[in-house]
């Protein structure tokens, strides 16, 4: 009874949160924060990032167009961060969230399909999701990728960018574009860089615990 009542409890909360209304523009500029627990959230990720040397930044471009952008830094050389990120037959085996990641194809000398099952951390329900990246390469400086097959994103692309800071510290840049489909659209909504912190912090710690040469 105890338990039931607190799960209660947190899915009332939740639901009222979903339910106010959240325009666009609100990310960024003097608007007030929409929800209460939308601001517990942005400032939590807040004092994650700080600690963990991570920035994070999101806005809404339109009502269904999100924008995220995101860096971070490794204790390791440009040329192993590379490889990490370009080793799509064993990121799965890296990062928890990847159930399956594995390179379908090569297109010419750069563009690679790439097909990946992840499970998303929406609010506190997780989506596993398939998609198949198309994805063209920049040696050492740049990743650029877009999902194609549309099934749980109208528009899902970005990049992943390298810069050296020393010889063996990385900056690493991550930025994307989302327009979820209406089967997600109201789990991202609330809180559109949610699962993209979740990502970039297991990230984070796969660069640092396998890419040290």
């Amino acid at each position: 009874m105890r338990f039931s009542g607190r799960l209660w409890l947190g899915s009332e909360l939740l639901s009222r949160w979903a339910s106010e209304p959240l325009h666009p523009g609100q990310w960024g500029g003097h608007s007030s924060c929409p929800g209460f627990f939308l601001c517990v959230l942005l400032c939590c990720a807040a004092i994650t990032y700080g600690s963990e040397t991570v920035g994070l930044k999101a806005e809404q471009l339109s009502e269904n167009m999100y924008r995220v952008e995101a860096h971070f830094t490794v204790t390791a050389p440009v040329a192993a961060v590379w490889n990490c990120l370009t080793a799509y037959d064993h990121i799965a085996k890296m990062l928890p969230s990847v159930e399956e990641s594995r390179l379908l194809r090569v297109e010419g000398d750069s563009v690679k399909r790439v097909f990946q099952r992840i499970r998303l951390r929406l609010v506190l329900i997780p989506v596993s999701v398939q998609w198949e990246l198309r994805v063209r390469e920049y040696p050492y400086a740049a990743i650029e990728f877009e999902e194609s097959r549309q099934a749980y994103f109208r528009v899902y692309r970005g990049r992943w960018e390298l810069l050296p800071v020393t010889a063996g510290v990385t900056q690493v840049r991550y930025i994307a574009e989302f327009s979820p489909q209406p089967l997600l659209k109201p789990l991202i909504h609330r809180a559109p860089a949610r699962f993209i912190e979740s990502f970039l912090t297991e990230v984070r710690t796969a660069l640092q615990r396998n890419c040290r040469r």
